[in-house]
């Protein structure tokens, strides 16, 4: 009984610890009178939908001050975005009370780095119940600098550039190493701490050397041996999960270094970053950007994406990730009627007045709701072969367009179906019901619906790639 207890009191304890907060919060420059939030992410992805993991919101009110408690259940990175382009990464340790300061200087900095221009016009301060650890990584930054600022910006025609280059980011990830070796022993961190900062470290190190790889025109003037440590770098799961920089070297590899040009089709360029995932020699790493990937290439639905979905599920080996990806592809959803709420959503007509889905898609005849917008060139592109199929089986199904333009867009959307010549029952979103129903990350896209009611494609083949896939999508519902 009395060894019953102290199991009882650890788990107790534990779970305590599951349950803990930390609270972020400060004080943060306006730039105008919008409501603007303080965003709190994981750097790491879900392995299927390609989405941030996002803790937390926090919106800064008009005093300049902002305070939010996110839940965490285990000591890890996280990340502080504030204006789409301000990020600090910040070790986090249940019950941290982290503050922030970002502040707006006078004269910003402006740093050119291999033809890429930015402006760091604010700095930000951290603060907590471990100080020394939380403001580790913005201490580094202001000791040695990044990648954008001295000392690593060079000019592109100084000599020998890319051994310069190389050997000043090897001098800063081993002073960086000796930065931490010495905080270490002055402030007492954890040995945890002390292995996720070294990784840390290390994969941003590796993600500098592969910078060059960024310009395809270059490849031709980088030196041989250049990317040395970058091929014997090892990604493990261990180094790879929760870790920026090493989803930053894998992101890089995948895309830049092992791609060598960035003139390819969609498909091209697919097949190019599926291969290259299946490279990786840790099973966990090449699971988990095998799954990520084919979740950023469905809703462009590229011609050979059927081919190597059936790839993926041969080489995966982790089941959670093909069901998920399969769930993605074809959802519970198919093969039923739409959900009542899915039905209720609010449309607005050219002629302003407003409807709802139901209203717009009576059963007895199949329907193509087609999904673009004003602004979207390729949507544009469609036009007139949507236009064509249209008229082609007009008898057999019916087509309805709907706009994801914003309200106030309202006069672009209108403009945009004049001048277009784009014929056909037009509708605006008027909210998000059927959106998040769709799971809509990038247009165009569309939904098909049998003459039951009945959803029968939730991402079909792409119009401007796969124009007889799309096609046979039409003629398998008007021939049911």
């Amino acid at each position: 009984m009395k060894y019953l207890l102290i199991i009882c009191l650890l788990f107790a304890g534990t779970l305590a610890f599951c349950q803990q907060t930390i609270t972020v919060a400060g004080e943060a420059y306006l730039p105008d009178a919008r409501p603007w939030v303080i965003s709190v992410i994981s750097p790491f992805k879900k392995a299927v939908g390609n989405e941030w993991v996002h803790f937390a919101a926090i919106p800064v009110k008009l005093d300049n001050t902002f305070n939010g408690k996110i839940k965490l259940d285990k000591a890890q990175f996280i990340e502080i975005h504030y204006l789409g382009h301000i990020n600090l990464i910040v070790y986090a340790v249940p019950g941290d009370s982290i503050h922030v300061n970002f502040k707006l200087l006078s004269k910003p900095e402006i740093v050119k780095t291999f033809g890429i221009t930015r402006s760091y016009g604010e700095r930000a301060r951290l603060s907590g119940s471990d100080t020394a650890r939380i403001a580790f990584f913005q201490t580094l930054k202001d000791r040695t600098g990044s990648i954008e600022e001295p000392p690593f910006s060079m000019r592109m025609d100084t000599a020998d550039f890319y051994m310069a280059f190389k050997a000043k980011v090897t001098a800063v990830y081993k002073q960086r190493l000796k930065i931490l070796e010495e905080e270490a022993a002055i402030h007492h961190f954890s040995a945890d701490f002390e292995k996720a900062a070294a990784n840390e470290i290390q994969g941003e190190y590796i993600a500098n050397l592969m910078f060059p790889s960024f310009g395809a025109e270059l490849w031709g003037k980088i030196p041989p041996g250049y990317f040395k440590e970058v091929d014997d770098y090892d990604l493990t799961w261990d180094k790879f999960k929760n870790s920026r920089s090493n989803i930053q070297v894998s992101y890089i590899n995948i895309k830049d270094y092992n791609r060598r040009t960035r003139n390819q089709t969609t498909e091209e360029e697919f097949a190019t970053v599926f291969e290259n995932c299946t490279r990786f020699k840790d099973d966990s790493v090449r699971n988990y950007l095998l799954a990520q990937n084919v979740s950023r290439y469905l809703p462009m639905h590229p011609a050979n994406f059927d081919e190597l979905l059936q790839k993926f599920r041969e080489i995966c080996t982790n089941p959670n990730y093909v069901s998920g990806v399969i769930a993605l592809y074809k959802p519970a959803s198919v093969g039923h009627p739409l959900p009542t709420s899915v039905l209720n959503a609010t449309l607005k007509a050219t002629n302003g007045q407003f409807t709802t889905l139901k209203d717009i898609t009576p059963n007895g005849k199949p329907i193509f709701i087609d999904f673009w917008a004003s602004w979207c060139g390729p949507c544009k592109k469609e036009i007139p072969i949507l236009m064509q199929l249209a008229e082609q089986y007009r008898d057999k199904i019916d087509f309805r367009f709907i706009s994801l333009d914003a309200n106030d867009k309202e006069v672009d959307w209108l403009k945009a179906i004049k001048t277009t010549n784009f014929k056909g029952e037009h509708y605006m979103i008027q909210d998000k019901l059927l959106t998040d129903f769709a799971k809509i990350t990038s247009i165009p896209r569309y939904l098909v619906i049998d003459k039951d009611g009945k959803l029968t494609t939730y991402i079909g083949p792409n119009l401007l790639t796969d124009q007889q896939g799309f096609e046979n999508t039409i003629k398998a519902v008007i021939t049911n």
